[in-house]
């Protein structure tokens, strides 16, 4: 039995938390070239709507660009928003639970999620083939490509995905060898506190940096 606890604890260790790392920093990358989608899609949209005004002349196809881009913006964040737990959850009933029945809960949450990404990626997969297949463009002025937007789309899925499955095996790891609060970090929802604190930390953080910049 220790043999089986010291296993466990070294494919943790050793395996699924340089993982979950790498994967960290590689969500948080994803997450700034949405944000910059976002922005850049703002922008367009700006711009279409004072040459509409001023020139009563169009762009073309600003609306379409945007809903794609938004589209992909949205994938590229949800491995980021499932690290960060920054997934909104209603949790009235969970706050009020044992540890071990809120880690029960938080284990069947993260399974539901990981199924549901899971179908989603596989009809994913299964559109993005089709249109391969049929080499279908978009029937609009652009004629876009739609298995541009498509792959990028089922990218973020992927990783989310990916992402979702070392939380999950993760926590249940630290569940087998008794450590709740470990696992509640990884898959857990976020209490008051934990937002109150991170929110001071922050707010220290940016004082900090005023004062050395005065």
């Amino acid at each position: 039995m220790s043999a089986s606890r010291s296993t466990l604890r070294q494919f943790g260790d050793g395996l699924l938390d340089p993982l979950i790392e790498w994967s960290r920093r590689l969500s948080q990358a994803c997450a700034w070239v949405g944000g910059g989608i976002f922005i850049l899609s703002a922008l367009i949209i700006t711009v279409e709507v004072m040459i509409r005004k001023f020139l009563s002349r169009s762009l073309g196809g600003a609306d379409e660009l945007s809903g794609y881009g938004f589209a992909v913006a949205v994938t590229f964040a949800f491995a980021y928003a499932s690290l960060e737990r920054a997934h909104i959850r209603v949790d009235t009933l969970h706050a009020y639970l044992s540890s071990r029945w809120k880690a029960f809960l938080d284990v069947v949450a993260a399974l539901l999620l990981l199924v549901y990404f899971g179908l989603l990626m596989r009809y994913g997969m299964r559109v993005l083939a089709d249109t391969w297949e049929m080499n279908a463009h978009s029937n609009t002025p652009l004629h876009v490509p739609l298995v541009v937007p498509q792959s990028l789309w089922l990218l973020g899925l992927l990783l989310t995905f990916a992402v979702s499955t070392l939380l999950l095996a993760r926590a249940c790891i630290h569940l087998i060898l008794g450590e709740i609060r470990p696992a509640n970090r990884l898959i857990g929802a976020r209490s008051m506190e934990e937002e109150i604190n991170e929110e001071l930390s922050a707010f220290d953080e940016e004082a900090a940096a005023g004062k050395v910049g005065r």
